[in-house]
């Protein structure tokens, strides 16, 4: 009993213990000679005797003897968790003694309420994100999604029940994705980025911003996360701004008139070929400072044409 690995107590019917092994003591912090003066009542919470003695006659009554996560004092006021295993010991002498056995289980139950503090932070966020969040197996299968997923691309959880992420991506786009997938799910790579054209539900194309990870529980591979932010204004903006500066080389190309312009913060100027042309210059020649500008200018328009820029005005020459 004494080289048990597991802590060991006997008590009479009554409760009273008489013995008790090291891992005992080491579990609830008594010396042995303490611990044989106890009864069991003095290591159990009130909340935690009367549920102990109601565990004890239904498990003994379904010919059970285990009773799990009851609370156990430690001598330092500290409480500790505990599987209890008990058995009645029948003496020569029609004595009858119970042999508890105590499993200190009370890393797991630690573990346990943090991972339940973790998945109820991540509920809050995945619930409250702006962003889309998807949750996948690790072939691509969506299992859940967020409600601004739902927002953005129009599915709900039953539209994507049978779906997999890469089906809503446009076509030219999927080779890049698998790619990317299979390298997170080799250990490659931890994670991608990447802006992808995505089906709406009603059919139209959003872009969006795409980060994938992989999340692992005790280092084993379990699913997959994705983050979707509809960039789709901001891609509307650089295509505007794309076709601005197209119109604006035709013009430049189109136009015989010298085209001269300058940024006033930094004071950097352009020319066009037609103004280098005008004035002599080729792009390697020509000086991109406003101070050079004004130094081809005639001294008796100087100050006429530096008041105009300045304020604003248009110059005509």
């Amino acid at each position: 009993m004494q080289d048990a690995g597991e802590a060991i107590l006997i008590a009479n019917l009554q409760g009273k213990i008489i013995e008790a092994n090291y891992k005992a003591t080491e579990i609830l912090g008594y010396q042995r000679e303490e611990l044989v003066q106890m009864h069991t009542n003095q290591i159990h919470p009130p909340e935690a005797q009367q549920k102990l003695i109601t565990e004890i006659l239904e498990t003994a009554k379904k010919g059970k003897k285990f009773i799990p996560n009851i609370l156990a004092l430690r001598k330092d006021g500290n409480w500790v968790w505990v599987n209890i295993i008990y058995k009645i010991i029948q003496l020569d002498r029609d004595e009858k003694l119970y042999q508890v056995i105590l499993q200190d289980i009370t890393p797991y139950v630690i573990a346990e309420a943090a991972l339940r503090d973790s998945e109820e932070r991540f509920r809050a966020i995945f619930e409250q994100s702006v962003l889309g969040i998807f949750l996948a197996t690790l072939s691509g299968k969506i299992f859940r999604i967020n409600q601004a997923f739902t927002d953005i691309l129009g599915y709900s959880d039953a539209d994507l029940s049978n779906f997999n992420f890469v089906d809503i991506i446009e076509l030219e786009q999927r080779q890049a994705y698998d790619i990317n997938l299979q390298s997170i799910i080799a250990g490659k790579i931890l994670n991608f980025a990447t802006e992808n054209r995505l089906i709406h539900q009603n059919g139209r194309f959003i872009w969006s911003s795409l980060t994938v990870s992989l999340i692992k529980i005790y280092e084993e591979k379990k699913y997959l996360i994705g983050l979707i932010e509809n960039i789709s204004q901001r891609k509307q903006i650089e295509l505007d701004l794309k076709k601005s500066e197209e119109r604006w080389q035709l013009a430049l190309r189109g136009n015989n008139d010298g085209i001269w312009d300058c940024n006033l913060q930094t004071n950097e100027c352009f020319y066009s070929a037609r103004c280098q042309e005008i004035l002599g210059y080729t792009e390697t020649d020509i000086f991109h400072h406003l101070d050079d500008w004004k130094s081809r200018i005639h001294p008796d328009d100087i100050n006429l044409v530096t008041e105009s820029i300045y304020v604003g005005d248009i110059i005509i020459c």
